[in-house]
């Protein structure tokens, strides 16, 4: 009898194995096509998306590798919708590029909520994952990485910027629907142009100037055209920049490849570029200062009118996430806030 029962046993165990081995047998290969405009050699690109699609790859065993399309597809304003309607499979997208259709979304990009780069990175990720995907934001899109980037600054070509008066009239290149309002309540002119195309606004003398981060500005060369760094101490905005993937392409994936696959996503991923952030920031100011380009700390005077003028933006955002479909924005808020003391590297 105990032969039959360690028999059983035996053939049990035996066909379990047989069944897992035979689920990785048949899980359907994919290939994803991935679009990217991000510049060649970008840290973004280099040290956080291809290390990750490099992962994906090991922990689906070969069965899901991302294939780079050789030329961008698409506009850089339309990636959102170039990865929803299937003309590529993944792509690199800014949301605050397309102003006004993702408002839940613009809540971390609000100012004043810090400059650790860890920090704000996590914090942008688990707003995502506990308030923004719950009310449907980005609902057509499966997110795989969602993070914060250093917070912006203002970079000038020629143009001093010693009280909150010497901004009056300065047009300058926003980051999105965020970083306008800031730039119009501190009475700038904002302009609403991809960081693509800012090289050549500045160097014809269109735009004077641009809020950005250190990094952007050494990434895209703008170190060429700027020669004036103005630090906002606390951030006037940060982009959010993810990567998203088309539903159809993630369906096809098998659950036992998509569980591997949204272990090494999400949050890891915030971590790994908070990581990077910092280390990006720190040699784009190495660099900048190379080229003569030193920050210039804005005066707790001018901070505290600056704050002063953008107190609206805060309230205004509440409004209209509350009206797109978002429960509670100051509770996102808080524990946006909470998050970002946890997480961030002094703490």
């Amino acid at each position: 009898m105990k032969n039959f029962e360690t028999l059983g046993k035996t053939l049990a165990l035996g066909a379990l194995a047989v069944g897992m081995s035979t689920v990785s047998a048949f899980a359907k290969d994919v290939t994803i096509r991935y679009s990217n405009w991000l510049p060649s050699g970008y840290y973004l690109h280099d040290k956080v998306f291809l290390p990750f699609m490099e992962e994906v790859e090991q922990v689906t065993e070969g069965r899901v590798t991302f294939e780079i399309a050789p030329k961008f597809i698409g506009s850089v304003v339309g990636s959102y919708d170039v990865v929803v309607d299937g003309l590529a499979d993944a792509a690199v997208i800014v949301p605050s590029y397309t102003t006004g259709r993702f408002v839940p979304a613009e809540g971390v990009e609000l100012p004043w909520l810090g400059d650790d780069f860890m920090g704000r990175s996590v914090a942008s990720w688990r707003a995502y994952e506990n308030f923004m995907k719950p009310a449907g934001v980005f609902g057509d899109v499966k997110v795989l990485a969602y993070i914060g980037t250093p917070t912006a600054h203002i970079f000038t070509k020629d143009r001093a910027i010693g009280s909150v008066e010497d901004l009056s009239g300065v047009k300058l290149r926003s980051p999105g629907q965020m970083g306008g309002q800031f730039i119009e309540m501190v009475g700038a002119s904002p302009v609403s142009k991809p960081i693509s195309e800012v090289y050549e606004l500045m160097s014809g003398g269109v735009i004077d100037g641009i809020v950005t981060n250190a990094s952007a500005i050494a990434g895209f060369k703008l170190d060429e055209v700027a020669n004036e760094y103005y630090h906002v101490t606390g951030g006037i905005v940060q982009t959010v920049t993810m990567v998203a993937m088309n539903l159809d392409t993630w369906n096809s994936i098998s659950p036992e490849d998509q569980a591997a696959i949204d272990a090494i996503a999400g949050e890891a991923i915030s971590r790994t570029a908070g990581t990077q952030n910092r280390i990006a920031e720190e040699t784009a100011m190495a660099k900048l200062a190379e080229s003569g380009i030193e920050p210039i700390y804005l005066s707790d005077d001018m901070l505290a009118r600056m704050k002063d003028m953008t107190a609206p933006i805060t309230a205004d955002w509440i409004a209209r996430a509350k009206e797109a479909g978002l429960d509670d924005p100051q509770a996102m808020l808080d524990a946006y806030a909470k998050d970002y003391a946890e997480t961030s590297s002094g703490s």
